[in-house]
């Protein structure tokens, strides 16, 4: 997905999606309607919700939701959300420590790919599979011509050390301090031209305005708590994007295609004696205890309505960038 910038106060998008999104045309009010009830029990601020199908004049059908808010404890409601969402941060950052903790990839080798595993066997995802992924994504980003990046969620250092070679400038960040030790013992030799930091993705304290041309998150979005959070990362790539830079979102997971995804695994995993019934019932199980955020293409190409310097968005099936 690219996005390109009207003006000079503008910057570029990227996003490659894996696995597909949530439709919404506000991206800070995203209503999953295919989950009917559950849009109103899982906000912690919503008192009823309802959504009817009306067909206008023009014979377009389209779905109309009304939302009534809880008359008092909206704040301590929205308070309660943020702490959930900070909670599921954490549980994520230890479970990654725990992983890159585990690590016996020799320092150096520069393709560590601990925690990636198959959804299907669970075992460690074959080398040529992850070196073809990992050498499209670098493709698509050098495509940028990118000179100053900021890798948010940099986690092993895939991407850092086929792009900073080829950069003037690359910071990376994780909320990991078990991944950054990993990328510190291979990137000693470049140490002035690469920096690493510990941080959540939304922290952004440590940068000017302006100080790079491109800003990444690859792999990571479907670990965000929630859209509001993706959101707030979003809003502050774009202020220490530079005019005319570029964000790149890569590897998103795809809301229409979730329950075909979970169909696939569960088909997978299901035996010669599995009924059909209780393949429906695994498949919507795995659909209601996901964990990780899903987002419909449709969010990026509504996102310059919240974030207006954004100037254009491009996307394929592999994913979107953006302008500033």
């Amino acid at each position: 997905m690219f996005m390109k910038s009207n003006g000079v106060d503008s910057a570029w998008f990227v996003c490659h999606n894996r696995w597909p999104c949530t439709s919404t045309s506000s991206p800070t009010a995203t209503l999953r309607a295919r989950f009917g009830p559950s849009f109103r029990r899982a906000h912690p601020a919503v008192q009823q919700a309802v959504v009817i199908s009306r067909e206008p004049a023009d014979n377009d059908p389209a779905l109309v939701a009304y939302v009534v808010s809880k008359p008092t404890g909206v704040r301590k409601a929205l308070s309660s959300l943020l702490t959930e969402q900070n909670a599921q941060v954490a549980a994520w950052r230890s479970l990654y420590q725990e992983t890159y903790g585990q690590s016996q990839a020799p320092a150096g080798s520069g393709f560590n790919t601990i925690g990636w595993n198959s959804s299907y066997s669970g075992a460690r995802l074959p080398d040529e599979e992850m070196r073809e992924w990992v050498n499209g994504t670098v493709e698509r980003v050098m495509g940028l011509s990118p000179r100053r990046i900021l890798e948010i969620g940099c986690g092993s250092g895939l991407l850092l050390e086929r792009l900073a070679p080829n950069s003037a400038k690359y910071c990376g960040t994780d909320f990991s301090d078990a991944a950054l030790r990993l990328i510190d013992q291979r990137a000693a030799s470049a140490t002035e031209r690469v920096t690493v930091l510990q941080r959540s993705a939304d922290d952004f304290s440590a940068f000017e305005p302006g100080s790079f041309d491109t800003v990444i998150l690859n792999s990571v979005v479907q670990y965000f708590p929630s859209v509001e959070y993706l959101m707030r990362v979003l809003e502050g790539a774009v202020q220490i994007v530079e005019p005319g830079g570029r964000i790149f979102v890569g590897d998103v997971r795809s809301l229409p295609l979730l329950e075909a995804f979970h169909a696939s695994v569960e088909s997978a995993h299901a035996s010669a004696s599995t009924t059909v019934g209780a393949l429906h019932r695994r498949i919507r199980r795995r659909v209601a205890l996901e964990r990780e955020l899903a987002l419909d293409p449709a969010f990026f190409s509504a996102i310059r309505e919240q974030l207006p310097h954004i100037g254009r968005v491009s996307s394929s099936g592999a994913g979107a960038t953006g302008t500033r």
